[in-house]
């Protein structure tokens, strides 16, 4: 065995380098994309409760817009995402979009429109903004959608 010298010494410390940065950014992608799939699923879940609610109540109480957006609010409110679904100010948002079987095919994100009345076909969207945090803040718009027909009351 022969003593190491200068050269070799310095090459296990950039091999070392290179292997330790290689293996910490892959448990930075892997909790990310961890992070990802459970925001994906939580926004999938609160739409699916939203129209459950909303097509579950009477016309009269939910027939409204309005209505029908804080029951999306008060579902998103029980995981802390009325902060980035704009809850507080519905005023110029664009994250939560409501549509009826009424409309003719094209249902915006820009406005909502009302939940229509019994047996029509109600559309609860919400897109939602996360940040790949470790990737250089990033960011995507995870997007759920839950279909649902209204109750004949």
């Amino acid at each position: 065995m022969h003593p190491r010298t200068k050269s070799q010494r310095g090459a296990a410390f950039v091999e070392f380098i290179i292997t330790f940065m290689m293996f910490f950014t892959t448990i930075v992608l892997t909790v990310d994309i961890i992070r990802l799939s459970i925001c994906t699923v939580t926004a999938q879940f609160i739409v699916d409760k939203a129209i459950r609610e909303v097509v579950l109540q009477p016309r009269p109480v939910y027939g409204s817009t309005e209505s029908a957006e804080a029951v999306v609010c008060n579902q998103a409110k029980k995981f802390g995402w009325d902060g980035p679904l704009n809850c507080g100010d519905r005023t110029n948002s664009d994250r939560i979009r409501i549509c009826s079987g009424l409309s003719d095919g094209y249902c915006g994100w820009t406005y909502s429109e009302a939940t229509g009345q019994g047996r029509d076909l109600v559309l609860v969207s919400i897109r939602y903004p996360f940040d790949f945090t470790f990737v250089g803040h990033v960011t995507v718009d995870i997007k759920a959608d839950a279909i649902g027909r209204n109750e004949p009351f």
